[in-house]
């Protein structure tokens, strides 16, 4: 995918007032496939290494698969916030963006595939909001069959995002990944508030979440999409 985007219209002026080398790497990013390339690359290695959670949510009563991984900082940098990256497919239009997103889902999906057995154990995530606030629990661990949790990975309503809140493997609250609501300003004219995250590799984790198998889910695609596109966040 190759992505017009001017550099009048997303900048990295700012990011290059506080880290001249950074601001010419996401000058110079590679293209939105090989971004993916890399990032399917980079689960493969998490899994071999044990970087990397597994976990279910429910919503309704329905589940929903959810895979963590960390990655390099520069190349979630380039994922989150290089012109030829993730939200950038979004800049573009909804349909670019949603476009993107199955294919980094599908090929993420497909190197997870290639490792995960039959059988085998994830985190049971447990999330309580009132509306306006939201707390994630790890309820302990519990047995998962592949293909539920595939089916849910399968689905349309698929997402990668930036992780937020990062399973410890053990019960208690997951810990926020504050980082990822900060950082230097993306100079982006449609996204007054936008922001630019680079986090150390202790934060540098993304979060691929599957839809809730046979049931509602809390947000259309179309709605995320919409969000990103006109304010670069969801």
């Amino acid at each position: 995918m190759t992505n017009p985007i001017s550099s009048g219209e997303w900048a990295f002026s700012t990011i290059a007032q506080h880290d001249a080398t950074r601001a010419q790497r996401l000058e110079q990013a590679i293209e939105y496939d090989q971004i993916i390339e890399n990032l399917s690359s980079t689960l493969k290695k998490a899994i071999t290494a044990g970087d990397y959670w597994l976990g279910v949510d429910r919503y309704r009563g329905c589940m929903r698969g959810i895979v963590q991984f960390r990655t390099q900082p520069e190349l979630y940098d380039l994922f989150f916030n290089a012109r030829t990256g993730y939200r950038a497919q979004f800049w573009t239009s909804p349909r670019r963006g949603l476009e993107a997103n199955a294919d980094c889902v599908a090929k993420l999906t497909a190197a997870l595939k290639d490792h995960l057995p039959n059988q085998f154990r994830a985190r049971e995530i447990v999330c309580r909001t009132d509306g306006f606030t939201r707390e994630d629990e790890d309820a302990g661990s519990c047995a998962m069959a592949s293909e539920s949790f595939f089916e849910s990975l399968d689905s349309k309503f698929s997402k990668i995002w930036v992780c937020e809140r990062l399973i410890q493997g053990k019960p208690g609250s997951l810990v926020s990944l504050g980082e990822v609501h900060s950082g230097i300003r993306l100079d982006v004219r449609r996204w007054r508030t936008a922001r630019a995250p680079y986090p150390s590799s202790e934060f540098a984790w993304l979060d691929l979440k599957g839809g809730f198998v046979g049931g509602d889910q809390p947000k259309s695609p179309e709605t995320r999409a919409h969000d990103i596109h006109y304010r670069g966040w969801s």
